[in-house]
């Protein structure tokens, strides 16, 4: 092997120079192309680290959406320092592929030399190797982050990294890494939660308790059952020393260590015993790719302080859109408020919104109440269902929003906002300002952007996520098995009630499911033909034969092809691509490349949304 040049001489931190030193003395072992495992090893690998990826999924998936446009990807390894996973840039990944950067290779130390994925397995702590600090000169394109992901008892279980071409400057990625770190640590915890367990925020201000900054402990009776590292830093102890700990011992420990200020604790305003153990709901799923491509431009309206208005089908996942907009928005880090205009009696909707003094009228709390808009301040306010609030309400409301200030119910004082504004709302709402049902000037306000939130029906994934949330709902029973054409017919489904509907059929398959039964498409829960234009999906076998125009070449052919095969299913995607043998992704890209020959060619295409629904 290449003997390494020496480490910088800039390079001056302790844990480096004595990673340097292991290397040196083992140097003879490593291999500028180590051996992945086979496919067999591999998928054997990540069924024992099911735990491990099930709780990082979410993390590893929102860190690849912020990562990818600085070229850089995320590395979800296990314990020994085999990548599990990877996520972000594809064009990075190209890269990154000449160095093993892959699932499958281990990049701990005495295989891969000094490394943020190898010595931060061997350090336990957080590392950033940058360009020349790597030992194998081969790894020396890769500037890498690597924070250790602890299990609820303190125990390394894997490592985050972040890794990205060394000739950009990649400023925040290790405190990234090491903040994701810490959620998957503390996801890992709330599933632990249990009837006979109840969760404990622990901080040294109060009213930091619901934060992100507070500890985390789980009990059992009085004893501590496991931590997260926040609470650990907190109480002063070992990570993994507290379980079995009791809470009073630990208190009392922590107030003899920290004379300088009191620990306060509080259960957990989220934990619901009986369900932090189960899947998590179908609202909390993953983006799509189609709700990924609406979320970005979303996000850069917010971050210019215009307000976001969504428009959607009901089920679509609006609520869900407008919680990741607040999740990314770092500008206004406060609370997410929401507001279902349409849940609440037209009679309570100006006091739940505008708050009100003590005795403003009959019914009204001892102490008052401030109200929605209030607090908002700092966060996110999102309306949901804005085209039911009465009229009466809707100009006052638009005063606020030009005046960013309210007044409560029965005061005369008012109260400085500052909030962003996300509206949805299912029903169109320049109908209902031509119905006069909606103010104008109102609507005005809220569409200083407008984003469509796709329908369930609209996913080019539809047959994957339909497995995959299957898989989820079932994940502490048997998987049912859907043979092909039950999955054909789900896919073509219109699914009216969007993601409510699809995990409710889900959910009855699970409930019916049985061992050994492969359910066919005549034993799927009945499926409402809500839209009497709407008819139930033809069988496979019945479909009939396409009526292909001739063409003068083979591209042409397969564009006339596809076109035939939309005008005789009535331009259902699923079912002209099940008839050509195509994904429905493969048709997807198809139209677009055709709308983009005709625009290029200065032919003003059909709209899609009208031709190809």
């Amino acid at each position: 092997m290449p003997s390494p040049t020496s480490l910088p001489q800039r390079a001056d931190d302790a844990l480096l120079r004595q990673s340097w030193e292991r290397c040196q003395a083992f140097s003879y072992s490593l291999s500028q192309e180590p051996q992945d495992l086979s496919q067999g090893a591999l998928r054997q690998l990540l069924e024992q680290q099911h735990n491990l990826l099930h709780h990082s999924a979410a993390a590893v998936h929102e860190l690849a959406v912020q990562v990818r446009p600085h070229h850089s990807l995320v590395l979800l390894c296990d314990a020994q320092g085999t990548v599990l996973q990877q996520a972000g840039d594809p064009h990075f990944l190209q890269r990154a592929e000449r160095v093993a950067l892959r699932a499958g290779v281990s990049w701990a130390e005495h295989h891969r030399g000094t490394n943020a994925i190898g010595t931060a397995l061997f350090t336990g702590q957080a590392i950033r190797i940058h360009g020349q600090q790597h030992f194998l000169p081969g790894n020396r394109i890769l500037s890498c982050h690597g924070a250790p992901i602890r299990n609820p008892y303190g125990h390394i279980v894997g490592v985050l990294d972040i890794s990205g071409p060394a000739d950009l400057e990649h400023r925040y990625a290790l405190d990234m890494a090491r903040l994701y770190a810490r959620q998957i640590s503390r996801q890992m915890l709330k599933s632990l939660c249990s009837p006979q367990h109840r969760l404990l925020h622990l901080h040294t201000d109060p009213s930091l308790l619901e934060g992100p900054l507070s500890g985390r402990l789980l009990l059992e009776g009085d004893t501590i059952v496991a931590a997260d590292e926040l609470a650990a830093s907190l109480l002063g102890q070992d990570w993994q020393k507290l379980p079995g700990m009791e809470l009073d011992d630990a208190l009392e420990l922590a107030r003899q260590h920290q004379r300088s200020a009191a620990l306060h604790v509080r259960p957990s305003p989220t934990t619901r015993p009986a369900t932090l153990a189960r899947a998590p709901r179908s609202q909390d799923r993953l983006l799509s790719d189609d709700q990924q491509d609406v979320l970005e431009p979303a996000l850069r309206a917010m971050n210019m302080g215009l307000s976001i208005l969504l428009s959607g089908e009901s089920g679509s996942g609006k609520e869900v859109l407008a919680r990741e907009l607040h999740r990314r928005h770092r500008a206004q880090p406060g609370p997410f408020v929401a507001v279902n205009c349409a849940a609440l009696p037209e009679s309570l909707i100006e006091a739940e919104l505008f708050g009100y003094e003590a005795g403003a009228f009959t019914g009204a709390r001892r102490q008052g109440y401030a109200g929605k808009l209030r607090q908002a301040n700092g966060g996110i306010l999102f309306l949901d269902e804005i085209g039911d609030m009465p009229l009466t309400l809707q100009s006052r409301l638009l005063r606020v929003l030009q005046e960013r200030e309210v007044q409560a119910l029965g005061s005369e004082q008012t109260h400085a906002l500052d909030f962003r504004l996300i509206s949805a709302s299912h029903q169109p709402l320049e109908e209902l300002v031509r119905q006069g049902r909606f103010r104008a000037d109102l609507f005005f306000r809220l569409q200083d952007y407008i984003c469509r939130v796709p329908a369930l029906r609209e996913r080019t994934d539809l047959g994957e996520h339909i497995l995959s949330e299957l898989a989820r709902l079932s994940e502490h029973h048997g998987t049912p098995r859907l043979h092909q054409d039950a999955l054909l017919h789900l896919q073509n489904y219109d699914w009216p009630g969007n993601y409510r509907q699809l995990r409710s059929v889900l959910l009855q398959i699970l409930v019916q499911d049985r061992p050994g039964r492969i359910w066919r498409a005549a034993d799927l829960p009945a499926l409402p033909q809500l839209n009497p234009q709407q008819t139930a999906p033809a069988p496979a076998h019945a479909a009939a034969p396409i009526a292909i125009p001739t063409a003068s070449n083979q591209r042409e052919r397969e564009n006339a092809a596809l076109r035939a095969a939309l005008a005789q299913h009535n331009g259902n995607i699923s079912q002209a691509a099940r008839a050509l043998g195509l994904h429905r992704s493969t048709v997807h890209r198809r139209l677009k490349e055709l709308e983009a020959t005709a625009t290029a060619s200065g032919h003003r295409p059909e709209s899609r949304e009208s031709a190809w629904q």
